[in-house]
Protein backbone atom coordinates (compact mmCIF):
# COMPACT_ATOMS: atom_id res chain seq x y z
CA UNK A 1 0.00 0.00 0.00
CA UNK A 2 1.43 3.47 -1.19
CA UNK A 3 2.31 6.23 1.20
CA UNK A 4 4.18 9.13 2.07
CA UNK A 5 6.24 8.93 4.66
CA UNK A 6 8.58 11.62 7.50
CA UNK A 7 10.44 11.39 10.95
CA UNK A 8 10.69 14.69 12.84
CA UNK A 9 12.37 15.49 15.37
CA UNK A 10 14.37 17.95 17.80
CA UNK A 11 16.53 17.27 21.43
CA UNK A 12 17.93 19.65 23.50
CA UNK A 13 20.20 19.46 26.52
CA UNK A 14 19.83 22.05 29.55
CA UNK A 15 22.95 22.13 32.39
CA UNK A 16 23.11 23.99 35.65
CA UNK A 17 25.58 27.08 35.48
CA UNK A 18 27.65 25.05 37.54
CA UNK A 19 27.42 22.02 35.38
CA UNK A 20 27.08 19.65 37.91
CA UNK A 21 23.26 19.04 36.73
CA UNK A 22 21.57 18.28 33.94
CA UNK A 23 18.26 17.85 32.22
CA UNK A 24 18.30 16.20 28.61
CA UNK A 25 15.69 14.55 26.05
CA UNK A 26 14.50 13.91 22.63
CA UNK A 27 11.60 13.64 20.98
CA UNK A 28 10.17 12.55 17.06
CA UNK A 29 7.18 12.65 15.39
CA UNK A 30 6.45 9.99 12.71
CA UNK A 31 3.77 10.63 9.91
CA UNK A 32 2.67 7.74 6.91
CA UNK A 33 0.49 9.45 4.82
CA UNK A 34 -1.92 7.30 2.84
CA UNK A 35 -4.37 8.38 0.01
CA UNK A 36 -7.35 8.36 2.76
CA UNK A 37 -5.69 8.51 6.24
CA UNK A 38 -2.52 9.12 8.28
CA UNK A 39 -0.72 6.80 10.96
CA UNK A 40 1.06 9.09 13.46
CA UNK A 41 2.92 7.68 15.97
CA UNK A 42 5.54 9.59 18.73
CA UNK A 43 8.18 9.20 20.85
CA UNK A 44 10.05 11.03 24.00
CA UNK A 45 13.10 10.27 26.10
CA UNK A 46 13.73 12.58 29.04
CA UNK A 47 16.32 12.20 31.64
CA UNK A 48 17.81 14.20 34.66
CA UNK A 49 20.97 13.45 36.26
CA UNK A 50 24.05 14.52 38.23
CA UNK A 51 26.82 14.86 35.72
CA UNK A 52 29.59 16.11 38.10
CA UNK A 53 31.40 14.35 40.93
CA UNK A 54 32.78 10.87 41.85
CA UNK A 55 29.22 10.22 43.01
CA UNK A 56 26.67 10.18 39.73
CA UNK A 57 22.83 9.62 39.97
CA UNK A 58 20.00 9.69 37.67
CA UNK A 59 16.14 9.28 36.88
CA UNK A 60 15.01 8.46 32.83
CA UNK A 61 12.26 7.72 31.04
CA UNK A 62 11.18 6.87 27.49
CA UNK A 63 8.18 6.16 25.57
CA UNK A 64 7.53 5.20 22.35
CA UNK A 65 3.75 5.24 20.89
CA UNK A 66 2.06 1.28 19.82
CA UNK A 67 1.82 3.86 15.94
CA UNK A 68 5.47 5.31 16.25
CA UNK A 69 7.20 3.62 13.33
CA UNK A 70 10.21 5.38 11.76
CA UNK A 71 11.63 2.26 9.82
CA UNK A 72 11.57 4.71 6.45
CA UNK A 73 14.25 6.68 7.82
CA UNK A 74 15.86 4.27 10.12
CA UNK A 75 15.55 1.15 12.00
CA UNK A 76 12.60 0.55 15.09
CA UNK A 77 13.30 -3.30 16.24
CA UNK A 78 9.66 -2.99 18.05
CA UNK A 79 7.57 -0.07 19.36
CA UNK A 80 4.96 0.23 21.98
CA UNK A 81 6.96 0.71 24.56
CA UNK A 82 7.51 2.77 28.27
CA UNK A 83 10.77 2.29 29.73
CA UNK A 84 12.00 3.37 33.22
CA UNK A 85 14.93 3.30 34.54
CA UNK A 86 17.24 4.64 37.54
CA UNK A 87 20.98 4.27 38.31
CA UNK A 88 23.86 5.07 41.49
CA UNK A 89 27.25 5.62 40.33
CA UNK A 90 30.54 6.02 42.03
CA UNK A 91 33.88 6.96 39.88
CA UNK A 92 37.12 7.65 41.27
CA UNK A 93 39.09 9.30 39.13
CA UNK A 94 42.20 9.86 40.04
CA UNK A 95 45.20 7.36 40.44
CA UNK A 96 45.02 5.59 43.19
CA UNK A 97 47.11 2.17 44.16
CA UNK A 98 47.70 0.08 41.15
CA UNK A 99 45.15 1.59 39.77
CA UNK A 100 44.01 4.40 37.40
CA UNK A 101 40.73 5.29 37.45
CA UNK A 102 37.92 2.66 39.07
CA UNK A 103 33.82 2.93 38.59
CA UNK A 104 30.95 1.43 40.05
CA UNK A 105 27.31 1.89 38.78
CA UNK A 106 24.23 0.06 39.98
CA UNK A 107 20.62 0.44 37.82
CA UNK A 108 17.39 -0.85 38.50
CA UNK A 109 14.44 -0.58 35.08
CA UNK A 110 11.23 -1.02 34.60
CA UNK A 111 9.11 -1.75 30.85
CA UNK A 112 5.75 -1.74 30.49
CA UNK A 113 3.95 -1.95 27.41
CA UNK A 114 2.16 1.62 25.90
CA UNK A 115 -0.94 -0.03 25.04
CA UNK A 116 -2.38 -1.44 26.77
CA UNK A 117 -0.55 -0.42 29.82
CA UNK A 118 0.71 -3.40 31.47
CA UNK A 119 4.19 -4.16 32.71
CA UNK A 120 6.22 -6.32 30.96
CA UNK A 121 9.65 -6.54 33.12
CA UNK A 122 11.37 -5.02 35.75
CA UNK A 123 15.15 -5.86 36.65
CA UNK A 124 18.97 -4.59 37.81
CA UNK A 125 22.18 -4.58 36.16
CA UNK A 126 25.74 -4.36 38.53
CA UNK A 127 28.56 -3.68 36.54
CA UNK A 128 32.23 -2.38 37.93
CA UNK A 129 35.48 -1.42 35.81
CA UNK A 130 39.02 -0.78 36.59
CA UNK A 131 42.07 0.49 34.97
CA UNK A 132 45.38 -0.39 35.90
CA UNK A 133 48.37 1.53 35.89
CA UNK A 134 49.78 -0.11 33.28
CA UNK A 135 46.37 0.67 31.10
CA UNK A 136 44.94 -2.72 31.21
CA UNK A 137 41.62 -2.48 31.73
CA UNK A 138 39.05 -4.97 33.53
CA UNK A 139 35.39 -5.57 34.62
CA UNK A 140 32.93 -8.10 36.01
CA UNK A 141 29.15 -6.95 35.25
CA UNK A 142 26.00 -8.75 37.01
CA UNK A 143 21.81 -8.31 36.38
CA UNK A 144 18.69 -9.88 36.13
CA UNK A 145 14.86 -10.09 35.70
CA UNK A 146 14.40 -12.00 39.39
CA UNK A 147 10.33 -11.17 38.57
CA UNK A 148 10.02 -13.45 35.32
CA UNK A 149 8.94 -11.04 32.34
CA UNK A 150 5.56 -11.07 30.19
CA UNK A 151 6.80 -10.92 26.66
CA UNK A 152 4.22 -9.44 24.21
CA UNK A 153 6.12 -9.28 21.35
CA UNK A 154 7.25 -13.59 21.03
CA UNK A 155 3.76 -14.67 20.58
CA UNK A 156 3.88 -12.28 17.11
CA UNK A 157 -0.15 -11.75 17.56
CA UNK A 158 -2.15 -8.60 18.77
CA UNK A 159 -3.09 -9.53 22.27
CA UNK A 160 -1.17 -12.26 22.97
CA UNK A 161 1.57 -13.02 25.32
CA UNK A 162 3.80 -15.50 26.59
CA UNK A 163 4.84 -15.78 30.44
CA UNK A 164 8.54 -16.22 30.58
CA UNK A 165 10.65 -17.23 34.08
CA UNK A 166 13.32 -15.35 36.07
CA UNK A 167 17.11 -15.09 34.37
CA UNK A 168 20.23 -14.30 35.90
CA UNK A 169 23.22 -13.42 34.13
CA UNK A 170 27.20 -13.13 34.90
CA UNK A 171 30.21 -12.15 33.23
CA UNK A 172 33.76 -10.47 32.90
CA UNK A 173 35.95 -8.60 30.43
CA UNK A 174 39.67 -7.55 29.84
CA UNK A 175 41.47 -5.47 27.74
CA UNK A 176 44.89 -4.59 27.22
CA UNK A 177 47.19 -1.51 26.81
CA UNK A 178 45.67 0.02 23.28
CA UNK A 179 48.93 2.27 22.95
CA UNK A 180 50.86 -0.70 21.96
CA UNK A 181 51.06 -2.51 18.52
CA UNK A 182 49.25 -5.56 19.51
CA UNK A 183 46.23 -5.45 22.05
CA UNK A 184 43.52 -8.02 22.99
CA UNK A 185 39.84 -7.48 24.18
CA UNK A 186 38.40 -10.61 25.59
CA UNK A 187 34.72 -10.72 27.36
CA UNK A 188 32.43 -14.04 28.80
CA UNK A 189 29.19 -14.02 29.85
CA UNK A 190 27.31 -16.78 31.01
CA UNK A 191 23.24 -16.67 32.56
CA UNK A 192 21.22 -19.38 34.22
CA UNK A 193 16.90 -19.43 34.40
CA UNK A 194 15.06 -20.53 36.91
CA UNK A 195 13.83 -23.74 34.24
CA UNK A 196 16.08 -26.80 34.54
CA UNK A 197 19.15 -27.05 31.77
CA UNK A 198 17.78 -23.71 30.46
CA UNK A 199 20.75 -21.76 30.24
CA UNK A 200 23.35 -20.47 27.85
CA UNK A 201 26.67 -18.50 27.72
CA UNK A 202 28.80 -16.48 25.41
CA UNK A 203 32.27 -15.43 24.58
CA UNK A 204 34.04 -12.80 22.03
CA UNK A 205 38.06 -12.18 21.27
CA UNK A 206 38.80 -9.27 19.51
CA UNK A 207 43.33 -9.06 18.83
CA UNK A 208 44.00 -5.71 16.97
CA UNK A 209 46.77 -4.66 15.25
CA UNK A 210 48.23 -1.13 14.93
CA UNK A 211 50.80 -0.98 12.58
CA UNK A 212 50.83 2.68 12.36
CA UNK A 213 49.16 5.80 13.06
CA UNK A 214 47.16 5.70 10.15
CA UNK A 215 46.26 1.55 9.68
CA UNK A 216 45.02 -0.94 12.33
CA UNK A 217 43.66 -4.28 11.68
CA UNK A 218 41.02 -6.10 13.99
CA UNK A 219 39.68 -9.07 14.23
CA UNK A 220 36.36 -9.84 16.35
CA UNK A 221 34.89 -13.51 16.73
CA UNK A 222 32.05 -14.31 19.11
CA UNK A 223 30.20 -17.18 19.47
CA UNK A 224 26.86 -18.00 21.35
CA UNK A 225 25.21 -21.23 22.80
CA UNK A 226 21.81 -21.41 24.41
CA UNK A 227 20.27 -24.47 25.50
CA UNK A 228 16.93 -25.30 26.11
CA UNK A 229 15.78 -21.86 24.93
CA UNK A 230 12.10 -21.20 24.64
CA UNK A 231 10.73 -19.39 21.76
CA UNK A 232 8.15 -18.43 18.63
CA UNK A 233 7.85 -21.69 16.33
CA UNK A 234 5.34 -20.49 14.13
CA UNK A 235 1.18 -19.94 14.07
CA UNK A 236 -0.45 -23.13 12.56
CA UNK A 237 -2.51 -21.37 9.69
CA UNK A 238 1.19 -20.30 8.17
CA UNK A 239 2.92 -23.59 7.74
CA UNK A 240 4.34 -23.83 4.54
CA UNK A 241 4.40 -27.99 4.62
CA UNK A 242 2.63 -30.78 5.41
CA UNK A 243 3.65 -30.95 8.85
CA UNK A 244 2.82 -33.59 11.30
CA UNK A 245 0.61 -32.79 14.14
CA UNK A 246 0.68 -36.02 16.64
CA UNK A 247 -2.48 -37.34 18.08
CA UNK A 248 -3.72 -33.51 18.42
CA UNK A 249 -5.54 -30.93 16.66
CA UNK A 250 -4.64 -27.58 16.11
CA UNK A 251 -6.78 -24.76 14.72
CA UNK A 252 -5.38 -22.91 12.47
CA UNK A 253 -4.85 -19.55 14.72
CA UNK A 254 -2.68 -21.92 17.43
CA UNK A 255 0.36 -20.52 18.89
CA UNK A 256 3.47 -22.46 18.63
CA UNK A 257 6.12 -22.37 21.35
CA UNK A 258 9.46 -24.60 20.61
CA UNK A 259 12.28 -25.69 22.70
CA UNK A 260 15.44 -25.32 20.73
CA UNK A 261 19.05 -25.26 21.33
CA UNK A 262 20.52 -22.64 19.37
CA UNK A 263 24.15 -21.42 18.11
CA UNK A 264 25.76 -18.08 16.78
CA UNK A 265 29.08 -17.36 15.27
CA UNK A 266 30.02 -14.10 14.12
CA UNK A 267 33.40 -13.71 12.71
CA UNK A 268 33.99 -9.70 11.85
CA UNK A 269 37.71 -8.21 9.73
CA UNK A 270 38.16 -5.11 9.81
CA UNK A 271 40.51 -2.58 8.54
CA UNK A 272 41.10 0.88 8.97
CA UNK A 273 43.61 3.46 7.20
CA UNK A 274 43.47 7.26 8.18
CA UNK A 275 45.07 9.38 5.21
CA UNK A 276 44.89 12.19 6.94
CA UNK A 277 42.20 14.32 9.54
CA UNK A 278 39.75 14.48 7.28
CA UNK A 279 39.29 11.25 5.06
CA UNK A 280 40.03 7.64 5.54
CA UNK A 281 38.78 4.36 4.27
CA UNK A 282 37.36 1.44 5.89
CA UNK A 283 36.68 -1.95 4.88
CA UNK A 284 35.01 -4.86 6.60
CA UNK A 285 34.41 -8.57 6.52
CA UNK A 286 31.93 -10.47 8.24
CA UNK A 287 30.12 -13.81 8.52
CA UNK A 288 27.02 -14.53 10.63
CA UNK A 289 25.77 -17.98 10.97
CA UNK A 290 23.33 -18.95 13.40
CA UNK A 291 21.14 -22.64 13.56
CA UNK A 292 18.41 -23.78 15.77
CA UNK A 293 17.98 -27.40 16.57
CA UNK A 294 14.04 -27.84 17.81
CA UNK A 295 13.78 -30.74 20.92
CA UNK A 296 10.10 -30.40 21.26
CA UNK A 297 7.14 -27.97 20.92
CA UNK A 298 4.15 -26.47 23.20
CA UNK A 299 0.85 -24.70 22.85
CA UNK A 300 0.49 -21.15 23.83
CA UNK A 301 -2.44 -20.76 25.66
CA UNK A 302 -4.66 -17.82 26.08
CA UNK A 303 -3.36 -16.90 29.82
CA UNK A 304 0.57 -16.57 28.47
CA UNK A 305 1.32 -20.21 29.48
CA UNK A 306 2.64 -22.67 28.16
CA UNK A 307 1.02 -26.84 27.53
CA UNK A 308 2.73 -29.82 26.80
CA UNK A 309 2.01 -30.84 22.84
CA UNK A 310 2.43 -34.00 20.92
CA UNK A 311 3.11 -31.88 17.85
CA UNK A 312 6.13 -33.29 15.52
CA UNK A 313 6.82 -30.59 13.37
CA UNK A 314 8.37 -33.24 10.72
CA UNK A 315 7.41 -33.93 7.23
CA UNK A 316 5.74 -36.62 5.92
CA UNK A 317 9.80 -37.50 5.12
CA UNK A 318 10.85 -37.11 8.87
CA UNK A 319 12.52 -33.94 8.19
CA UNK A 320 12.31 -30.58 10.28
CA UNK A 321 10.02 -28.12 9.22
CA UNK A 322 11.34 -25.73 11.70
CA UNK A 323 14.96 -26.43 12.22
CA UNK A 324 16.59 -22.99 10.56
CA UNK A 325 20.31 -22.49 9.62
CA UNK A 326 20.55 -18.80 8.39
CA UNK A 327 23.80 -17.30 6.77
CA UNK A 328 24.94 -13.88 6.54
CA UNK A 329 27.94 -12.79 4.16
CA UNK A 330 28.77 -9.13 4.39
CA UNK A 331 31.26 -6.83 2.62
CA UNK A 332 31.03 -3.25 3.23
CA UNK A 333 33.57 -0.84 1.52
CA UNK A 334 33.19 3.20 2.75
CA UNK A 335 35.35 5.96 1.95
CA UNK A 336 34.58 8.92 4.09
CA UNK A 337 35.73 12.81 3.46
CA UNK A 338 34.78 15.66 6.02
CA UNK A 339 35.34 18.81 3.70
CA UNK A 340 33.87 21.11 6.11
CA UNK A 341 33.08 20.96 10.19
CA UNK A 342 30.20 18.39 10.59
CA UNK A 343 29.56 18.06 6.83
CA UNK A 344 30.77 14.73 5.15
CA UNK A 345 31.04 12.83 1.77
CA UNK A 346 30.21 8.92 1.92
CA UNK A 347 30.86 7.07 -0.85
CA UNK A 348 29.95 3.14 0.33
CA UNK A 349 30.36 -0.54 -1.66
CA UNK A 350 28.34 -3.24 0.14
CA UNK A 351 28.59 -6.75 -1.16
CA UNK A 352 25.35 -9.39 0.41
CA UNK A 353 24.70 -12.67 0.63
CA UNK A 354 22.09 -13.61 2.99
CA UNK A 355 20.56 -17.79 3.02
CA UNK A 356 18.11 -19.21 5.14
CA UNK A 357 17.52 -23.20 5.00
CA UNK A 358 15.96 -26.28 6.92
CA UNK A 359 19.01 -27.80 6.74
CA UNK A 360 22.08 -27.34 9.51
CA UNK A 361 25.61 -28.04 8.03
CA UNK A 362 27.72 -29.62 10.91
CA UNK A 363 30.82 -27.94 10.60
CA UNK A 364 31.55 -24.22 10.13
CA UNK A 365 34.07 -24.39 7.37
CA UNK A 366 31.31 -26.54 5.20
CA UNK A 367 28.67 -23.64 5.96
CA UNK A 368 31.10 -20.50 5.23
CA UNK A 369 32.44 -22.43 1.75
CA UNK A 370 28.73 -23.22 0.77
CA UNK A 371 28.03 -19.34 1.92
CA UNK A 372 29.94 -18.02 -0.61
CA UNK A 373 29.11 -19.61 -3.81
CA UNK A 374 25.30 -18.24 -3.67
CA UNK A 375 24.49 -15.45 -5.42
CA UNK A 376 25.40 -11.65 -4.78
CA UNK A 377 23.40 -8.61 -4.34
CA UNK A 378 26.12 -5.42 -4.70
CA UNK A 379 24.94 -1.86 -4.09
CA UNK A 380 26.95 1.19 -4.40
CA UNK A 381 25.58 4.21 -2.56
CA UNK A 382 26.04 8.11 -2.04
CA UNK A 383 25.84 9.99 0.93
CA UNK A 384 26.05 13.72 1.02
CA UNK A 385 26.14 15.44 4.69
CA UNK A 386 26.14 19.05 5.14
CA UNK A 387 26.21 20.84 7.91
CA UNK A 388 24.70 24.79 7.58
CA UNK A 389 25.71 26.88 11.17
CA UNK A 390 23.26 29.56 11.85
CA UNK A 391 25.58 31.98 11.98
CA UNK A 392 26.53 31.22 8.36
CA UNK A 393 23.10 33.05 7.86
CA UNK A 394 23.34 36.11 10.38
CA UNK A 395 24.26 39.04 8.83
CA UNK A 396 27.69 40.23 10.22
CA UNK A 397 27.82 43.68 11.36
CA UNK A 398 29.79 46.17 10.73
CA UNK A 399 32.84 47.16 12.97
CA UNK A 400 32.57 51.23 10.93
Amino acid sequence: KAYEANVTGTEFNIKTKNLKYSLNGSSSLSQKYYLNNAQLGYTYQIAAQKIQGNLLYGLANSVESKSYDRNDLGYLEAANSINSSAFFAYNIFEPFGKFNQMSLEAKIFNNRLYSPNRIAKSGFKLESNFGTRKFLNYGLFCGGEPFGSVDFFEPRAEGRYFNDVSNYYLGTYISTDYRKKIALDIELVGYTTEQKNRNGYNWEISPRFRFNNHCILIYRLSYEANKNNIGYAGLNGEFEQDLLVGNMELAPSDILFGKRNESTYENQLSFNYIFNNKSGVTLRVRHYWSKVDYQSFFLLNQNGELSNSDYLGKTVNGESGHNNSFNAFNIDLVYSWVFSPGSELSIVWKDAIYQSEFILPQKYLTDLNQTILLPQNNIVSLKLLFFIDYLWLKPKKSLS
